[in-house]
């Protein structure tokens, strides 16, 4: 019991230990606290990368397929291009690992943030790009209402497309035909606005929280 503590007075007879033991006890209470918080983040970060490593092991089956059974109908310069979009799913993978090896050896396990100008618009076209080569049967657009020069954002790219790719990944799931990416002004603030819409039937209110939670 962490949080018992002496009644005032308790070690008179031992030169009046009682602040100093209760301040003690306080001091292990607050250490197995830390503890406790920080093996509670380390699994639910690790638990969150891990389903994040399902998206480009998806993704490279299927490329993977692609090229196995269907190379005689790709020319030169599709092969070209499903080798290009595996190279850059396996360095994907190569990111999430060394972030779980990373976690594994803090004692406070916390993903570090960078700070990046990151020019958005040709960014989230590639990205566009990468999901029609990856999924044929439906069809993937990118509606951008912003001017290029509004399209500079400072972020951690790589966790910015880490989690813009959990909602593109759901909306792509669920999507009976088609996603969209829509970019446009943060009302009349200077940020940037992103929305994933698709055509299915969306989110549970239940499933909904436990999203955005993420």
């Amino acid at each position: 019991e962490f949080s018992a503590r002496l009644p005032s007075g308790a070690l008179e007879d031992l030169g009046g230990l009682t602040p100093k033991f209760n301040e003690m006890a306080a001091e292990i209470e607050s250490l197995v606290a830390r503890l406790r918080s920080a093996e509670k983040n380390r699994i639910e970060i690790i638990q969150d990368i891990g389903h994040d490593l399902r998206h480009p092991l998806a993704s490279i089956r299927v490329l993977a397929e692609t090229l196995e059974g269907r190379s005689e109908q790709l020319s030169a310069e599709q092969t070209a291009e499903i080798r290009e979009l595996l190279h850059r799913e396996t360095l994907e993978i190569e990111d999430m690992l060394e972030d779980l090896l990373t976690l594994a050896s803090l004692e406070d396990p916390q993903l570090v943030l960078e700070s990046d100008e990151v020019d958005l618009l040709p960014e989230l076209e590639e990205f566009v790009d990468r999901y029609r080569m990856i999924d044929p049967t439906k069809r993937f657009t990118l509606e951008v209402a912003i001017a290029p020069r509004q399209g500079f954002i400072r972020t951690d790219r790589r966790l910015f497309f880490r989690m813009l790719r959990n909602a593109f990944e759901n909306s792509r799931r669920f999507a009976k035909s088609s996603v969209t990416l829509r970019v446009s002004q943060a009302g009349s603030t200077d940020g940037v606005r992103i929305e994933v819409v698709d055509d299915g039937e969306g989110f549970s209110s239940k499933a909904l929280e436990w999203f955005l939670r993420r």
